[in-house]
């Protein structure tokens, strides 16, 4: 299942939470499975990943937050 997020939430919660949490685009990259020029292309906005459950959960549990949160809140 595929996730509907506002995309400008995502992308700035994303760079948000990686910086908060100290961890190199690198380490998050293959924390999550995806490539590391995708995550650095999504935390420019110029593209978004397919937000599949397992991509989500693995974002939350890394970041300890709620899909609803981290896909359509503002946690800056």
């Amino acid at each position: 299942m595929n996730h509907a997020a506002n995309s400008e939430y995502f992308v700035r919660n994303l760079c948000y939470l990686r910086k908060k949490y100290a961890l190199p685009q690198k380490s998050l990259a293959a924390l999550t499975g995806i490539s590391l020029p995708i995550l650095r292309m999504t935390e420019r906005g110029e593209v978004l990943p397919r937000l599949t459950d397992e991509f989500v959960s693995r974002l939350c549990q890394i970041f300890n937050v709620t899909p609803d949160a981290l896909l359509d809140s503002d946690l800056t």
